[in-house]
């Protein structure tokens, strides 16, 4: 067997193993990407409320008109 064709062989291999890793785990059923969408929307939430406390703090700063 040549070098190039045992390295795509143990490539091959190599990424089969992987996927029967993934399938095993069953990365839908332990909630990682319901975890990533919450803390994404944690991180919107506190980016939009630290918005809106600035430009309170930024209006009452400023002088009021009569």
């Amino acid at each position: 067997m040549d070098t190039t064709r045992r390295r795509r062989c143990l490539v091959s291999h190599a990424v089969s193993r992987v996927c029967q890793v993934n399938l095993q785990l069953d990365w839908g059923k332990t909630g990682i990407e319901i975890a990533s969408k919450a803390r994404s929307s944690r991180g919107l939430l506190i980016h939009v409320l630290g918005r809106l406390a600035i430009a309170m703090l930024v209006r009452s700063a400023l002088p009021q008109s009569a």
